[in-house]
């Protein structure tokens, strides 16, 4: 973990460790969708083509999934208290 000026822990590593293993599984899917719609098309099965296509949704899940975690470091939202949300003790 990387520490600021004030102390508080950044979750930027964290972070930059799960876009690392969903580009992995991206990647993964991502092969496995063009296995589904290869072997579909050679065969004629509609249902391991369909198959192949509902993999490349999923591939479309680790994108936004991706994208997410990095919008979500590079605001800053990750590094503690802002105006927009404050930590505060309970009572």
């Amino acid at each position: 973990m990387v520490a600021d000026s004030n102390g508080a822990h950044l979750l930027t590593d964290r972070y930059s460790h799960v876009v690392r293993v969903l580009n992995r599984v991206l990647v993964l899917n991502l092969a496995v969708a063009a296995a589904k719609i290869v072997l579909g098309y050679m065969t004629g099965a509609v249902s391991i083509l369909s198959d192949g296509f509902h993999s490349l949704t999923d591939s479309a899940s680790n994108v936004v999934a991706s994208d997410v975690c990095v919008i979500f470091t590079a605001s800053g939202e990750c590094c503690g208290p802002s105006e927009s949300f404050v930590f505060r003790n309970a009572t």
